[in-house]
């Protein structure tokens, strides 16, 4: 099953999306504050989900007053 992996850094709101969990591991590892999420697709509109969750949770951030 296809996955993506996505850290965030509650303080700075920042995501990185990675291909491979040893990826998103060592990015993990590089900021301890950081919280990995898996996150499994099988079909294409799971993926757009995803990403439209992406864009709005941006949007949220912002308006919150972090960029």
């Amino acid at each position: 099953m296809p996955m993506i992996y996505k850290v965030r850094d509650p303080v700075t709101k920042r995501n990185e999306y990675f291909p491979s969990y040893p990826q998103a591991r060592k990015a993990k590892l590089d900021n301890e504050d950081a919280a990995l999420e898996i996150m499994e697709y099988n079909y294409k509109w799971q993926l757009v989900v995803m990403l439209n969750d992406a864009y709005k949770q941006g949007a949220e951030d912002v308006h919150d007053g972090m960029d």
